[in-house]
Parts: structure tokens; C-alpha cells; sequence
């Protein structure tokens, strides 16, 4: 018999005794805690040990079964390769129950049952092109769906607003309730198209992972230009300059073509230390500006750039390599820009990526045929400071020559 068991026994005997000397239906009960103390010394377990045995028994039942639905992850995916070339595997169509077309219409309909392997593919894309699609780093999202609608970000300017001191002769004049700002932000669509032979069938398992690869990276490279420095309607940093933060900054300590302990200092603190300090903030920089700040040094000669496990960091502020702020594409500088700040400043919104196929069969020699891969992505971004008046921004640029 185990110690819970004797325990429980010796409470259900003094329960049992009390109740023995009372009413016709206490009585009643005694009889019945009789019955459950012969139980438990019969079996040698208390209640709850045989509720945890019980409990155990039927997740055990239920992990058997689970592991007989399981779907091997590699065969699972090749099927789904084939279903989205042929549109012909009749184990998926009954799966997918009226998504046949998937690979000759929309194409999206069937984003929401490709395999893990394929998002994960995307997530390697990310940080391969696009190092500002982090959460971690700026206020990204990715939606569910493919789907990205408007969306417009609310905000108070409170830079307009103070306390004061009241003294006993003085009393507080009334302040203006600060006014609301909001920013729109409305959708772009990013569009790749590859061709490829009709024969791309035969060796599909091999190479659907690069193309998926190749294809959102394609995606999302364009997406970084956008938000960095297009001029789409989907609001963009090159527009930070009409927003009032312009880059007045520049090189002028380090001289053309250098980057100084002194120009660095005066971009460190051309933003206040509340933006600093945020969790998000961060250096970004084309090759060209990168190459120019890996030579930067101190007085006694040592490189300004530090690196903290494996990565290179700035005071302590990782440092993204960003070839959309090269003076070719953001038109800054004649070698880039220098962004510093806090990625709080910069929303990206966008749906998941999806990839369509198109077949046309030649008519003469089927091998002649084509494949076309078509991969959408839908986009929106803005740069956004809360104070209207941009007295207190999260972003700074400096302009490299």
C-alpha cells in the first residue's frame, strides 16, 4: 500500500465514524466511504494515484493513434510539389476538397496548406536579403494570408503637452489637447516571374526548394527597396525628407571618403537617448559606407567597429547590411547613406508570399512546353514619427561622400 493511499484511508475512516451517528442519509454516506476504503486497500493506491494512471493510459492511447495519422514531412512535401505542378494527385484534391485548380487559377488557394518547409525556406530568404524584415528590429508583420489591406497608424504628437510646477500663488493655464496624427498606409504588389521548361517536372524534388528560394528572395529584395527607398505608394524612408528629417549630416569630420570618430559621435547623438536605448535600434549601411566605417578608428588607433558574437555592432547597435541605401538607389551621398535609430520608427506590413504556376503544352513535342512560376507579394510601409512637428524623431541619416 502506498504512504497516499494509508492517508486517504485514515481520512475516510474519520469522516465515515462522524457521520455514522447522524442522520438516516449520513449513515448512508458512511456505508459508502466504507466501500471506497475497501476499494483502496484492495487495490493498494489512493483516488488521485488512480486518476493519474488513468489519465496516463488515455494520452498513451491518444499519442498510438496520433502516430498512426502522421504524414512523413519529405513525402508530404513531394506531394504537394506534384499536386501544385500536375494538379493531378488525387490523395491531395480530396485533402484540399474543392482546390483543385490550385495550380491554373488564383495559385493562393492552396497557401495555407504548403508545408513547414516551404515557410522556413522564406524565413532563410528574410534574413538573406532583407535584414530590416525582423520584428526583432523594426515593427514588421507578416499576415497569415496573402491578402494585405490598408491601414492607417493612429497616434497623439505628445511633444506638444508638458507638466508644470504649481506654486501657491500661481495657477495652471489650460493646455491644448494634442492633436491626432495618422499615417496610411496603402498597398503595393511585388511581382516575379520565371519560366522554365515543361521537363522542370522530372526534377521538381530537386530543385523546388532554389526555386521557392530564388523566388522570394527576388520578393523580398524588391520589397527592402521599397521600403528603404522607393517612391511607390506604399510609403517609403526616401520621404523621411519631407517628413522634416533630412540628412543634414555628412562625413564632414572624417573628410570625403572617411568616416571619423567625430561623425560617428554626431549621429550617435543627433537622436535623443530615450531611442537609443530601445530594444530595436539599430546602424544600417550600404557595402560601400560599410567599408569606409570598418576603417574608422580612435585616437590610439583601434577600430571603432566591435564584434559581439560573430556580429559586428556599433556602441553596442547591431550593424545591418543594407545595399538599398547605396547612393545609386536612395540618391544620398555619392557613396550612401548612414541610417541610425530605432526601427520603432519604420512599420512594414505584408502577406505571405505566394507562387502560381502556369503550364501551356506545346502541341506538337510535350517537351517543348513551358512552366511559368509567378510569385506575389503584397506590401505596405511607412516611415512614422508620432510628433507631427518632428521634434523628437527615431531616425537619423547621415549622407556618406
Amino acid at each position: 500500500m502506498t504512504p497516499a493511499a494509508a492517508v486517504e484511508i485514515q481520512t475516510l475512516s474519520e469522516r465515515a465514524e462522524r457521520l455514522s451517528k447522524g442522520t438516516a442519509s449520513e449513515r448512508t454516506q458512511a456505508s459508502v466511504l466504507l466501500s471506497r476504503i475497501s476499494n483502496i486497500r484492495a487495490i493498494g493506491q489512493s483516488t488521485l494515484e488512480i486518476q493519474r494512471l488513468y489519465v496516463q493510459g488515455i494520452t498513451e492511447e491518444a499519442e498510438a493513434e496520433l502516430r498512426g495519422c502522421q504524414i512523413d514531412p519529405a513525402a508530404y512535401r513531394d506531394k504537394f510539389a506534384e499536386y501544385a505542378l500536375r494538379g493531378d494527385h488525387s490523395e491531395l484534391r480530396d485533402f484540399l476538397a474543392g482546390g483543385q485548380a490550385l495550380g491554373y487559377t488564383l495559385g493562393i488557394e492552396g497557401g495555407y496548406v504548403v508545408p513547414q518547409l516551404f515557410d522556413d525556406i522564406i524565413r532563410a530568404a528574410q534574413r538573406a536579403v532583407a535584414p530590416l524584415l525582423d520584428p526583432d528590429l523594426t515593427d514588421y508583420r507578416m499576415n497569415a494570408g496573402p491578402n494585405c489591406n490598408p491601414v492607417t497608424i493612429p497616434s497623439f504628437d505628445l511633444s506638444t503637452i508638458q507638466g508644470q510646477v504649481i506654486t501657491e500663488t500661481t495657477t495652471q493655464s489650460p493646455q491644448t489637447i494634442p492633436a491626432s496624427y495618422a499615417s496610411l498606409m496603402n498597398s503595393v504588389t511585388i511581382r516575379c516571374f520565371l519560366g522554365s521548361s515543361i521537363e522542370a517536372e522530372q526534377d521538381f524534388d530537386s530543385y523546388t526548394e532554389r526555386l521557392v528560394f530564388a523566388g522570394t528572395t527576388a520578393l523580398l529584395r524588391s520589397a527592402m527597396l521599397q521600403v528603404l527607398s522607393g517612391s511607390g505608394t506604399g510609403g517609403n524612408l526616401s520621404g523621411v525628407a519631407t517628413k522634416g528629417l533630412t540628412a543634414t549630416l555628412t562625413n564632414s569630420v572624417g573628410g570625403a571618403g572617411k568616416l571619423a570618430l567625430g561623425d560617428l559621435t554626431n549621429l550617435r547623438y543627433e537622436i535623443d537617448a530615450y531611442w537609443r536605448s530601445t530594444k530595436r535600434c539599430f546602424l544600417a549601411l550600404p557595402d560601400a559606407c560599410g567599408k569606409m566605417l570598418a576603417a574608422a578608428v580612435d585616437g590610439n588607433g583601434r577600430p571603432l567597429v566591435s564584434v559581439e558574437g560573430g556580429k559586428d555592432t556599433l556602441f553596442g547597435k547591431p550593424i545591418l547590411t543594407c545595399p538599398e541605401l547605396s547612393a545609386a538607389n536612395c540618391g544620398v551621398g555619392s557613396v550612401g547613406a548612414i541610417l541610425f535609430g530605432s526601427g520603432d520608427g519604420i512599420i512594414i506590413r505584408c502577406g505571405r508570399p505566394t507562387m502560381q504556376v502556369i503550364r501551356q503544352s506545346a502541341q506538337v513535342d510535350v517537351t517543348k512546353g513551358e512552366l511559368g512560376y509567378v510569385f506575389r507579394l503584397r506590401l505596405q510601409s511607412t516611415y512614422f514619427d508620432a510628433s507631427a512637428s518632428n521634434a523628437n524623431p527615431p531616425l537619423t541619416m547621415m549622407a556618406v561622400s
